[in-house]
């Protein structure tokens, strides 16, 4: 399966994990212009060649701040991993955020 990322726009009656696929998503919930979300995500986008069975997803939270907030995310960014469109858990890397710290935290969550 090739993977995907994805920018997902909220409309007032579809929320995001609607729009997600089957399967594990990986999600990273930004703002525009945020520095630190600009540093962690090239790290966030090489974890698609680490493994085949993910699909990667960037949520806007400025379109809809109230959602962002009503599931958890407090800063940015903030990573959240799915499975069949439920919450597996939530990624806190801490600094430095290299691709080797999400790699194995998905490995931890049984990424393939």
């Amino acid at each position: 399966m090739m993977l995907l990322l994805q920018s997902v726009t909220l409309t007032a009656d579809v929320s995001y994990v609607k729009q997600a696929a089957k399967g594990s998503v990986f999600t990273i919930f930004t703002i525009p212009n945020c520095a630190f979300s600009a540093i962690a995500r090239p790290k966030f986008e090489a974890v698609e060649d680490k493994f085949s069975d993910l699909q990667l997803f960037e949520f806007d939270c400025s379109q809809d701040f109230e959602y962002c907030k009503k599931i958890g995310v407090l800063g940015y960014p903030t990573f959240k991993l799915y499975n069949d469109r439920k919450m597996i858990g939530d990624f806190h890397p801490t600094w430095p955020r290299e691709l080797e710290v999400f790699v194995e935290w998905l490995k931890m969550n049984n990424i393939k």
